[in-house]
């Protein structure tokens, strides 16, 4: 276990003593033994998110803190195997859900808290197991959100460097950052701005598609008061623990920082990709005591990903502040297949149909990428129920079902091969698909020839995979009724 980890675990274990007595009681007396030396690590990071409140009201400033930290976690992601969010459970632990009074006159405790979040969530195992591991779950997702907590007051605002600013002027810029040896500071935000926000903070939620801004602010306030270069360079997003890990690491002299920013994608198949062509550099390149005269361009991406200079010569103060800006997209891949015949009887496409024996059908495999990254290595591919036979030469590649398509070797079922080959039974084939790019769809149409036996239910399944994914399979059924 490392150290944020252990960190994260002690911050769980005091968190659930003091959901047990309640927040309004923790830190309201700090003469008694119930103060920071008893919850340090809770202590520490309340201090540092809420300092000013902390000095005349630490029970207050614990419960904005919490309140923070529950506001977080994702309103509508379930527990498993329960009915309800990780956000309601943690509101009703750590008493923000007001309760009924007891029908016997005493106070509402813990125990009722810890009741009424079992009830509402329908929980499948036993009531011990409730109490024990999904309560310990919601304290150390809590815990891990407060360990990534920045001060609210010091959130990292992207200045626009055009026009100097009466309320955030260059040297009360917000710093959260990281100080080379040579004195320059790195401060390094993100922000979700598919969801519309405005704020940088040091870990935000984004979803499938979104985009998040990653801004990078960097000013020489070292002692020496001389110039140095910088060299920037942004990496790309990395999975650590579950979130994505995006760090902008700053040379600057013969030394450097790597302030680094989180994004939770909360999907395991979800990834965070740098978009080509969006890092913008500004700086101020105005003289020491003149206005701000800002210079704004785009940075090629070499630039960006592997500079082989340095990018800017920074002036000792704080008028020299500069920023670059870069866009990540959330990236989950998705495919599809729908497997369908065309109806003797009026030529609709159907997944479910009645046909009579010796029937001649043509299948067709629709395959569409509905995720938004580009897949490779597409293969499409079809098992034959029984009482069914391939027609020879009859696969066709095309637009849509109605498209006439162009023709391609046999290759769509196992039954394409001659016996004695040498191939193993059940073996897939398939037809190659090659690239589909978002939004792409692919059909692959054939005939099958029906045999002369009445089968009730026979199902003709579709498959498609694509390099690093999973098949998929859909299938078609088909009904085989003698006429009367």
């Amino acid at each position: 276990m490392n150290v944020s980890d252990a960190r994260a675990k002690d911050l769980a274990t005091e968190l659930r003593w003091i959901a047990q007595r309640r927040l309004p009681e923790t830190f309201k007396d700090s003469n008694s033994d119930d103060t920071d030396e008893k919850f340090p690590i809770t202590a520490q990071r309340v201090q540092e998110l809420e300092p000013e409140r902390w000095e005349r009201d630490p029970p207050g400033a614990l419960i904005a803190v919490m309140r923070r930290a529950i506001a977080s976690l994702v309103a509508d992601e379930t527990i498993p195997n329960c009915a309800i969010s990780w956000q309601r459970t943690a509101a009703i632990l750590f008493g923000f859900v007001k309760l009924p009074p007891r029908a016997d006159g005493q106070r509402v405790n813990y125990d009722d808290y810890v009741a009424q979040a079992e009830e509402e969530a329908r929980f499948s195992g036993s009531t011990r197991d409730f109490r024990r591991k999904v309560t310990a779950a919601v304290r150390q997702q809590i815990a891990t959100i407060l360990l990534d907590l920045i001060p609210e007051h010091v959130q990292i605002q992207e200045r626009s460097l055009v026009t100097p600013d009466e309320e955030h002027p260059p040297t009360a810029y917000p710093r959260i950052h990281l100080k080379t040896d040579s004195g320059v500071s790195a401060c390094l935000g993100v922000a979700n701005v598919t969801a519309g926000s405005s704020a940088y903070y040091g870990v935000v939620d984004a979803a499938y598609d979104q985009v998040v801004k990653v801004v990078l602010t960097y000013f020489n306030d070292g002692p020496d008061q001389r110039d140095v270069g910088i060299t920037p360079r942004l990496e790309v997003p990395t999975l650590v623990d579950g979130r994505w890990v995006i760090t902008w690491p700053v040379a600057a002299g013969d030394s450097s920082a790597s302030p680094s920013v989180k994004v939770n994608l909360k999907r395991a198949d979800a990834k965070l990709v740098y978009i080509p062509g969006t890092a913008v550099w500004k700086r101020n390149v105005a003289l020491p005591g003149q206005p701000l005269q800002v210079e704004a361009e785009i940075i090629a991406d070499a630039d960006v990903l592997a500079p082989s200079r340095p990018l800017d010569t920074l002036h000792w103060g704080d008028d020299y502040i500069g920023t670059l800006t870069a866009l990540f997209r959330v990236q989950i891949p998705g495919i599809r297949i729908v497997v369908e015949a065309r109806s003797p009887v009026n030529d609709n496409w159907l997944q479910e149909l009645y046909v009579q024996p010796n029937t001649k059908l043509t299948v067709g495999l629709t395959v569409q990428n509905i995720g938004n990254t580009i897949l490779y290595g597409v293969v499409a591919g079809n098992n034959l129920p029984p009482n069914a036979e391939y027609v020879a030469g009859s696969t066709v590649i095309a637009a849509s079902l109605t498209d006439p398509g162009s023709s391609v070797p046999d290759g769509i079922v196992d039954s394409d091969y001659p016996t004695g080959d040498g191939r193993p039974p059940g073996r897939r084939v398939g037809v190659n698909l090659g690239t589909l790019t978002p939004g792409q769809e692919v059909v692959i149409r054939f005939e099958i020839q029906l045999g002369a036996l009445a089968i009730s239910n026979m199902r003709n399944v579709g498959f498609v995979s694509a390099t690093g994914h999973n098949q998929h399979y859909n299938k078609l059924v088909i009904y085989t009724e003698p006429s009367t």
